[in-house]
């Protein structure tokens, strides 16, 4: 919670096996999740994306917040 990512952050395939906290995390390069898989819950509540980012074909099976998230 909280992380600060200042370059490109690559998540694309990634898979989560528990719960992931990127709650108010800042990232400021790219940081694309494309087909990510996250197992548990996936918390995002005020992330901050500056750069790029797609969640296209990522799956989620727990709970996913992103709410107040800034783009």
């Amino acid at each position: 919670m909280g992380a600060t990512f200042t370059r490109g952050a690559w998540f694309g395939e990634a898979t989560f096996t528990g719960d992931a906290d990127f709650a108010v995390a800042t990232f400021t390069g790219d940081a694309p999740f494309v087909a990510a898989t996250f197992t548990g819950d996936a918390r995002f509540e005020r992330a901050a994306f500056t750069g790029e980012t797609s969640f296209v074909e990522a799956t989620f099976t727990g709970a996913a917040w992103f709410l107040g998230h800034t783009c």
